[in-house]
């Protein structure tokens, strides 16, 4: 039994690197190249919001980053849903008392 699930944990560690794979050339491509469509930011966003791992939360942060020049209170709703769905209370407490430097 704890074999399986140490299985199935590895296999969705596998499909959340493969989801991050593929959607990080997209975001280092809108940022690149100065893109502000908000349903394409968006869409990426809410794609990262599946992705619980420490490099789609960077690059989480990388995108809103960019994103708050363009739309400041989606770019602020999206890094508290990550926060609020993966992180712990604590953690998101502390966070929240960096948005007031944004």
């Amino acid at each position: 039994m704890d074999e399986e699930i140490i299985k199935l944990a590895k296999e969705l560690n596998n499909l959340y690197e493969l989801a991050y794979e593929q959607i990080k050339p997209n975001i280092e491509d809108i940022i690149k190249n100065k893109i502000n469509n908000k349903k394409i930011i968006e869409h990426y966003l809410d794609e990262l919001l599946n992705i619980p791992t420490d490099k789609a939360y960077d690059l989480l942060k990388k995108i809103c980053n960019y994103y708050i020049s363009i739309n400041k209170e989606t770019a602020l709703f999206y890094l508290n849903e990550y926060h609020e769905i993966w992180l712990a209370e604590e953690e998101v407490k502390t966070l929240k008392k960096d948005y007031n430097k944004w």
